[in-house]
């Protein structure tokens, strides 16, 4: 069952309390305009987590923008991947996003789209990947499944 948390939830940042039969934990979707800078969805994403107490998360963003943090592609962050790598490293989240995978943006060929998870799920987040399935969007599929407590 899904719950959605409206206190921190907007047209850009959606938090979502899922609770199932072998998890609970919550997941949130964040979508990075270009037009606003990174630091606003920044402090989105860290009232979500205070709103969750930093519990049990998984983070899917499309940031558009990369970072060796979460892609082997690049070796350096421009200024706007250092604040939310600000907010990933205060949070202890961690990136899903391996090396070896397809990039998660087909057009530019880049890594934008970045999966993060807080350390209590870090080890129930099992075969994380990204499909090479066609979709309608210039964003491939990533997918993964939750193992059981």
């Amino acid at each position: 069952m899904a719950t959605l948390v409206r206190q921190v939830s907007t047209s850009h940042c959606v938090v979502a309390h899922i609770s199932g039969p072998i998890q609970q934990f919550y997941l949130v979707s964040l979508y990075f305009q270009f037009s606003k800078l990174i630091a606003h969805y920044a402090q989105q994403l860290t009232a979500a987590l205070e709103c969750v107490r930093f519990d049990r998360v998984i983070i899917g963003a499309d940031v558009n923008r990369v970072s060796p943090i979460w892609s082997e592609k690049t070796t350096t962050s421009d200024s706007n991947g250092h604040c939310f790598k600000d907010v990933i490293q205060a949070a202890n989240l961690v990136p899903l996003n391996k090396p070896g995978n397809l990039c998660t943006h087909i057009s530019d060929n880049k890594d934008i789209d970045i999966t993060l998870v807080s350390p209590k799920l870090f080890d129930k987040v099992i075969n994380w990947r990204v499909m090479e399935d066609w979709t309608l969007s210039y964003h491939r599929k990533i997918v993964f499944e939750i193992g059981k407590e």
